[in-house]
């Protein structure tokens, strides 16, 4: 891609971090100081494996890998859902002063 990013640490920009154009700051001073580095020097040329960490393909395994309930997880809640137990106990308010007819 030819550039650098200047970004603020920030979980939401910890999946940039590893990038080696990635300029990461905490404090204005930080900022400051990238954007030096960014102007007076070149970027590196991307690696394969950092386009491909770029592209749809992989934000989308990414996403399916988010998304993926562990088998045995799956087997504990159909478990837990087939149960007697399982369900929502409702209750009936008489009155505001918090008295409950179940």
């Amino acid at each position: 891609m030819g550039k650098f990013v200047i970004l603020p640490s920030h979980p939401s920009n910890d999946f940039f971090a590893q990038f080696p154009n990635c300029l990461a700051y905490s404090s204005k001073e930080e900022f400051v100081g990238n954007l030096y580095y960014a102007i007076t020097h070149s970027p590196e040329p991307l690696a394969d494996e950092y386009s491909h960490a770029l592209s749809w393909e992989a934000a989308t395994q990414r996403l399916e890998a988010a998304g993926c309930i562990p088998t045995e997880e799956s087997e504990l809640m159909a478990d837990a859902l087939a149960s007697d137990d399982a369900g929502i106990e409702v209750c009936k308010y008489a009155s505001l002063k918090g008295t409950k007819n179940v």
